[in-house]
C-alpha cells in the first residue's frame, strides 16, 4: 500500500507542478503576461496539491523508521525538479 500511495503522490507532484512552474518561469525569464484566470487556475491547483501532499509529508515526519516514506520524499524533490525542467524547456521551445 505505501507503494501505490508513493507513486501516485509523487506522479501529482510532477504533473500539479509544471504549470505552475510555466507561469512563473515565462514571467520571470520570458517576460510573458500573465492572465488573472491563469494564476487563480494555479492557485486552486497548489491548494488541490497541498491536499494530496500533506498525508505523506505528515507520515514522513511522524514515522521515521519507515523506508517507504523516504523513497517517497526523494521522489517528490525528483519529480519537482523534473517538472521545473520541464516548463523551461516548454518556454524555450514555445519562443525559440
Amino acid at each position: 500500500m505505501v507503494r501505490a500511495i508513493s507513486f501516485f503522490n509523487c506522479y501529482c507532484t510532477f504533473v500539479s507542478t509544471v504549470t505552475t512552474w510555466v507561469l512563473l518561469i515565462g514571467k520571470i525569464l520570458f517576460k510573458e503576461k500573465v492572465m488573472k484566470l491563469a494564476v487563480l487556475g494555479v492557485i486552486m491547483g497548489s491548494i488541490g496539491f497541498v491536499m494530496l501532499i500533506i498525508p505523506s509529508l505528515a507520515a514522513q515526519f511522524l514515522e521515521f523508521d519507515s523506508p517507504g516514506n523516504t523513497f517517497e520524499l526523494v521522489c517528490i524533490f525528483a519529480l519537482t525538479i523534473a517538472a521545473h525542467s520541464w516548463s523551461v524547456g516548454s518556454l524555450y521551445s514555445s519562443n525559440s
